[in-house]
């Protein structure tokens, strides 16, 4: 049996990769001259997507058994909604 991870150590992780991620994007841009519009847009594109991941992680239940429940309940509530 594998160990599990507390549930805020994977999305630590997940926030952490995307931000240095677009911070090395960004680094590389202006370290190749590139324009500062074209700096500027990958910057703000990179700050977008980390705060999306964060938003995402924390709205939907990351362990499996609560996701799972999650999508039993959201496909019951749509059936319903098409029945009516």
């Amino acid at each position: 049996m594998t160990p599990r991870m507390p549930s805020g150590a994977g999305r630590t992780a997940a926030l952490g990769t995307s931000g240095l991620l677009s911070a090395g994007a960004v680094s590389a841009l202006a370290y190749a001259g590139a324009p500062w519009w074209a700096v500027t847009l990958v910057a703000i594109v990179g700050i977008t997507g980390t705060a999306c991941v964060g938003i995402v992680q924390s709205v939907f239940p990351q362990d499996s058994r609560d996701r799972l429940a999650w999508w039993r309940d959201y496909r019951r509530r749509r059936a319903v909604r098409r029945e009516h």
